[in-house]
């Protein structure tokens, strides 16, 4: 890619932007690969990143900027327009996040929801069996053999609420542990690399 193609990429990402702040972002950074000349604007582009990564950085500093602006003037800020600076603000980060999120949502939220399903049906479980175990105290003296059977079913249905319930904290523990290691790896990659490009 050559900076010219560079800058037309970055002038597509950027076109929802107010006018002003679109041409100043392309001005400075058609400036900034012009000054790196032909033989270091490749090196310049990678520190840049994409023309979409940097745009969203772009989008996202504007709308943090008109947010400010709002928030210092007389009047207060507008509803309609801080609404619209936020909005911006999650557009310019969707690019950079948008594949962090699903992956969140299927390493983290996911296998989450499933254990605490479970958990609280351990949960479930137990209370069940205590209410079995109360019905058949409660039938001891109109039907011995019911209350037994009551009793019995109950402690059973506790006990294997009891395990599951203990068993699905245990297995959340080591999956958080899990989770933690791995976006820690994620970011040491990432911090590494980070190191090598700069």
């Amino acid at each position: 890619m050559t900076a010219y193609e560079y800058i037309q990429e970055l002038k597509y990402h950027l076109r929802k932007l107010p006018d002003d702040d679109r041409e100043d972002a392309i001005t400075y950074y058609f400036e900034y690969l012009a000054e790196a000349g032909p033989e270091g604007e490749m090196a310049a582009m990678q520190r840049l990143g994409s023309p979409a990564q940097l745009a969203a950085g772009i989008r996202a500093d504007a709308a943090m900027e008109r947010l400010d602006e709002y928030a210092e003037a007389e009047e207060g800020p507008r509803v309609k327009q801080g609404v619209a600076a936020v909005w911006l603000a999650v557009l310019g980060a969707i690019p950079r996040t948008i594949g962090a999120v699903f992956a969140a949502a299927l390493v983290l939220i996911v296998p989450m929801a499933v254990l605490i399903a479970l958990l609280a049906a351990g949960g479930a479980l137990m209370a069940g069996g205590a209410g079995a175990v109360v019905l058949g105290i409660l039938l001891i003296p109109q039907e011995i053999a019911a209350a037994l059977f009551w009793a019995g079913a109950g402690l059973v249905v506790f006990a294997l609420g009891y395990f599951l319930w203990r068993f699905i904290r245990w297995l959340m523990k080591k999956t958080l542990r899990g989770i933690a290691g791995i976006f820690n790896n994620v970011r040491r990659r990432r911090t590494k690399g980070f190191v090598n490009i700069g």
